[in-house]
């Protein structure tokens, strides 16, 4: 019991400089075309915004991916972290929002993609070396409207990336990237291929500084939580 109180309390003040820090590496909303975008069925246009530390990052191949937190339209987080324990005493993390898993497992999926290895929150808390697991915090919005048309909709992503030593302590940790998304896509069900997708695309864009449009096809995961 002492050993999970213990892990709690780190785990607790570790989430805690996350949403802290969510506003203070914040590089801002991208800036909008001018010409208005009229999205197409099956088509999703992402403006990416992405900075890393120093502007060249050292990536580890592992990472642990935070279930993703949900956002308002002023970015205001209106989630929740909430601590699990398993049958044999693990520590782990679940959103206090449904569909929040879905969103966590197609992040994942995408990482494996690119050749990285998603751990467990306990692999994490079990590693003995400093900085040898990236953790990411995704943000997300919900649908919504665009400005430009009616036939459009409008989501909103964002990464940020840090490395902690074994201890965990937030004292110590560095912070590897910040990305933000906003995309426009046609007024159907398809928010959570919105989302996917733009959360694909920053994934596969980890690394470099840089602001850019892309027109993309969305992407379909059929994840079952």
């Amino acid at each position: 019991m002492k050993a999970f109180s213990l892990a709690f309390r780190i785990a607790l003040s570790f989430c805690l400089i996350i949403l802290v820090g969510c506003e203070s590496t914040d590089t801002g909303t991208p800036v909008r075309s001018n010409k208005p975008y009229i999205p197409k069925e099956g088509k999703i246009r992402v403006r990416l915004s992405a900075a890393t530390a120093r502007g060249q990052v050292n990536l580890s191949r592992f990472v642990y991916v935070f279930p993703p937190l949900k956002v308002d339209q002023n970015k205001q987080v209106v989630d929740q972290l909430i601590p699990q324990t398993d049958a044999e005493g693990n520590l782990y993390w679940i959103s206090g929002i449904q569909g929040a898993l879905a969103v966590k497992l197609a992040i994942e999926q995408s990482f494996r993609e690119q050749g990285y290895t998603p751990v467990t929150f306990q692999a994490l808390s079990d590693s003995k070396e400093d900085h040898r697991v990236m953790v990411v915090n995704p943000y997300y919005s919900g649908s919504l409207p665009a400005e430009d048309n009616p036939t459009g909709r409008v989501a909103y992503t964002r990464i940020t990336v840090a490395t902690y030593p074994a201890s965990l302590d937030p004292a110590r940790r560095l912070e590897v990237l910040n990305q933000e998304a906003i995309s426009v896509y046609f007024q159907t069900d398809s928010h959570l291929d919105a989302l996917n997708t733009a959360f694909d695309y920053s994934i596969r864009n980890i690394g470099v500084t840089r602001q850019w449009l892309m027109d993309l096809s969305l992407i379909k995961r059929d994840l079952v939580p």
